[in-house]
């Protein structure tokens, strides 16, 4: 409790050496293990957990929580060979795992994620399949088959997955855990809103953007995205407005100032030889360089504030020299 890790761990092989019969004790072992960044040592405890806890099975009064703390350290074991980058043990011990479970689909669902983040992209879809298969309706299962089907280069497969997933999301925004069904709609969203401007399907792109903003609690992302579709395709005025609504949900998001006062700057002219731009450009592009200084556009923003000069924003009357 004390958050004594390694304090813990040596208490924890002083009681197996006493005891090398309770599985509980290598279990909890691991976990020590786990919290002192000692993975490997952590997944060798684990596996000596199964081994002890199959032998001791047979004597169990609750076998059927004997047999989930099973499938749960050979999770725990998977886990930390992913973490220590032995992919080839972590698959064997996640398929140990789905084989322990009566709902093998979180077995799964972390195999698809050791394989993806080893951007073995074929095998990901294959396990994240057998998850959804498992479970369809756990809609987190379809964002990362929709990631591995990208990785993959099967861009419009991934868009009927986000589809897919975000229905299973909307059908679990009435249920106990509505908050995070309703953010990961819109995370769906936004990614398929992303997936569609890479394919230069605006429309649909924007479309994804404005229902993904209507989910998310702070829905800055989807309006920033948003933003800087309208800007790509020279819609200055709507970038500007969706940029006002990405900043008012977060006023912190200097990219969102960067996007704005370019598309600001981009509605100047000149005026007697001086370039004039809105009024309110100079005080977003200031407001940039206030919230990220030696941010990457910093230098273009400062240009653009010396190309406007001190006195030259629109709406102050210049007067015509003789």
């Amino acid at each position: 409790d004390a958050k004594d890790w390694q304090h813990a761990a040596e208490t924890l092989q002083q009681l197996i050496a006493l005891n090398p019969n309770r599985w509980q004790f290598y279990q909890n072992l691991g976990a020590m293990q786990n919290n002192l960044a000692h993975y490997e040592d952590a997944a060798h405890s684990f596996a000596k957990g199964v081994e002890v806890a199959k032998a001791t099975l047979a004597h169990e009064s609750d076998p059927a929580k004997a047999t989930a703390a099973i499938g749960g350290m050979l999770l725990a074991e998977g886990d930390d060979y992913n973490r220590i980058n032995n992919l080839d043990q972590a698959v064997t011990v996640y398929n140990q795992a789905a084989s322990m479970f009566p709902q093998p689909a979180p077995a799964y669902y972390r195999l698809c994620n050791a394989l993806a983040s080893h951007r073995n992209a074929t095998a990901a879809i294959d396990a994240c399949n057998q998850a959804i298969t498992a479970d369809p309706k756990q809609w987190g299962y379809y964002p990362l088959l929709a990631s591995s089907q990208i990785m993959a280069g099967k861009k419009q497969e991934a868009l009927q997955t986000y589809d897919k997933g975000a229905d299973v999301a909307r059908k679990a925004l009435a249920g106990k855990d509505s908050d995070a069904a309703k953010s990961g709609l819109g995370q769906m969203l936004t990614a398929k809103g992303n997936l569609y401007s890479q394919m230069e399907k605006y429309d649909e792109a924007i479309a994804a953007f404005k229902e993904a903003a209507t989910s998310f609690e702070n829905p800055a992302i989807p309006y920033y995205n948003l933003c800087a579709t309208y800007y790509n395709l020279k819609r200055m005025d709507d970038a500007v407005a969706a940029c006002d609504k990405a900043i008012a949900g977060d006023a912190g998001m200097a990219e969102a100032y960067y996007i704005k006062g370019s598309a600001l700057f981009s509605l100047g002219r000149l005026e007697y030889g001086k370039y004039v731009a809105p009024m309110q450009t100079r005080a977003v592009l200031n407001k940039y360089l206030e919230v990220a200084p030696k941010g990457p556009h910093a230098e273009a923003v400062r240009g653009m504030l010396d190309k406007i000069g001190p006195e030259l924003d629109a709406g102050k009357k210049h007067k015509k020299k003789n």
